[in-house]
């Protein structure tokens, strides 16, 4: 029987307390996981602090201030490695930045995932492509082409071991708009092994998945908005709960297949 994956999402949920990240990534291992993945940024790295307006003028960026993601300072990242190598669970982080893939080349991490929303930064998927080691693809709000584009890139780069992930763009989505046939979609259309990330809330779609699924354990004090979430906050000392099912559709647009969000869907808070 294949084995699946788990990774469990840690995200920001840590707060911006190393001790409160090494709890999480405790529970998580307790909770079955197989990996523990974190995200590598900075609020500087990410958004714009000044931008123009509609009369080209330049103003703060409003996206900045209500930026909440707490990032993953560069010096926590062995203390979080050795944590999870001794509670016998793989460490991982999300790249948004060339400098982050140096930073974690440096620890010797042993496999990267890309963000949905860098599914077009070439430069990115070409610097992970260049390491050889596996990557795994989010590919929500993504064309079925920037999909094989983005794998192409990364095999051209070097990097053979290509997994992809249907996600949901919507945080959490309903049951009534799950679309877990998209997975299929994609093993047939890349040709690659195939995944869910998951944000919803429901229990069921834990039971078709086939590959990789998140876990989310959400923090209960401080820390960013997280309705992003699967709605079911854990606290980091209780055994959080497997996610369940990704979501989203493949539809036909300009003649082109995406991976989108319901229409009454709210975007992602960072």
């Amino acid at each position: 029987m294949t084995h699946i994956d788990f990774i469990a999402e840690i995200g920001s949920n840590h707060g911006g307390d190393l001790d409160e990240a090494k709890r999480y990534i405790e529970a998580s291992a307790r909770a079955g996981a197989d990996i523990v993945k974190f995200q590598t940024l900075t609020r500087d790295g990410l958004i714009a602090r000044f931008i123009r307006d509609g009369d080209d003028q330049v103003v703060e960026n409003p996206k900045y201030a209500a930026f909440g993601n707490v990032g993953l300072p560069d010096d926590w990242h062995v203390p979080l490695m050795r944590c999870a190598r001794d509670n016998g669970v793989e460490f991982m982080s999300t790249p948004f930045s060339l400098d982050a893939v140096d930073l974690m080349e440096s620890i010797g991490v042993s496999r990267y995932k890309v963000a949905s929303g860098d599914m077009t930064f070439t430069p990115l998927l070409q610097r992970l492509g260049a390491t050889g080691k596996p990557v795994i693809l989010s590919t929500g709000a993504s064309y079925l082409d920037e999909v094989e584009d983005a794998i192409a890139t990364l095999k051209h780069a070097g990097c053979s071991d290509i997994t992809v992930l249907h996600c949901a763009a919507s945080y959490p989505p309903s049951w009534d708009d799950l679309n877990l046939s998209a997975i299929t979609t994609l093993k047939t259309a890349t040709g690659r092994k195939v995944g869910l990330s998951d944000h919803s809330r429901s229990r069921s779609g834990c039971r078709r998945d086939r590959k990789a699924r998140h876990l989310l354990a959400r923090d209960r004090r401080t820390g960013p908005p997280l309705r992003y979430g699967n709605g079911r906050g854990r606290r980091p000392d209780r055994r959080p709960a497997p996610a369940r099912a990704g979501s989203g559709r493949w539809r036909e647009k300009a003649g082109r297949q995406r991976n989108q969000p319901p229409p009454q869907s709210a975007p992602r808070p960072l």
